[in-house]
């Protein structure tokens, strides 16, 4: 039993405590008829005389006013239970009606506290809707940064690679062209050590009396690192004796012949076209 049906309760029983008090004071203060006095002298027996036969006696005149008073009282008493009663009644009426607006009150509370309970599971479940679709939005944007970081790491290394390439290519292209630089470079350092070999044979050559100025031959020459000449031989002749030898004389007469300006350059064994 709660605390509010409690005190109704007694409020009920402390309202029938004084109906009950209420009904015993109103019949506690009704008047109290007082009995008429009767008069009387005192005779000695034996001087009163017998009667005769007495006739009936008559009722007394007073068993009407007392039949009156009682029926009297008997209405006042119905009049005073029936509005015990009225009251009785609408005080059950009253309680009834209290006792239905508390039902009523708490069916409201009631119906009110499963609204809110409603309220606040939906609220919640809207909450954790919101909350999984802000971390499905997250991981898709998470998973978005990570797509567009390897899409630009991804382009990175292929511009990185196409540079290296370019830069491969430039390099091969740029050695391609030192080393025809380069190769054009030792051939003209070449041509040169040859021509000053072939300078300093033909001031030391001595041609032979009777022999044409037109000859040529090509010579074999064996130097060292000094330009000393170890030794010569004819690979190509003339076809005049004279000729050739006063070429290979002039080949020793020459020793040591000139170095190239590129020690790199320098082959031990050349091959020169003597043309006087």
């Amino acid at each position: 039993m709660t605390l509010r049906a409690r005190h109704i309760v007694l409020a009920a029983l402390l309202h029938v405590a004084l109906f009950s008090l209420l009904v015993t004071g109103v019949r506690c203060s009704q008047k109290v008829e007082t009995p008429p006095v009767i008069q009387g002298v005192l005779i000695n027996p034996a001087q009163v005389p017998k009667p005769a036969a007495a006739p009936p006696k008559p009722q007394p005149q007073v068993e009407a006013p007392v039949q009156d008073l009682q029926a009297q009282r008997q209405a006042e008493q119905q009049q005073q239970q029936q509005q015990a009663l009225q009251r009785q009644q609408q005080e059950q009426a009253r309680q009834q009606a209290e006792a239905q607006k508390l039902q009523a009150q708490q069916e409201a509370q009631r119906k009110a506290e499963e609204l809110k309970k409603q309220q606040e599971a939906e609220a919640q479940r809207k909450a954790e809707e919101e909350r999984q679709a802000e971390a499905q939005r997250q991981e898709q944007l998470r998973k978005q940064a990570e797509a567009e970081a390897q899409a630009r790491k991804a382009l990175e290394e292929k511009k990185k690679a196409e540079l290296a390439r370019q830069q491969a290519q430039r390099l091969a292209e740029l050695q391609q062209q030192l080393g025809i630089e380069a190769g054009q470079l030792q051939q003209q350092l070449q041509n040169e050590w040859v021509t000053q070999i072939q300078a300093a044979l033909h001031r030391a050559f001595v041609s032979p009396p009777g022999v044409s100025n037109t000859l040529s031959c090509k010579i074999s020459i064996q130097l060292a690192p000094t330009g000393a000449v170890q030794s010569a031989s004819i690979v190509n002749s003339s076809g005049n004796t004279l000729f050739d030898n006063s070429v290979l004389s002039a080949v020793y007469k020459a020793s040591p012949l000139p170095l190239p300006r590129d020690p790199s350059l320098f082959q031990p064994s050349l091959v020169v076209n003597f043309v006087p």
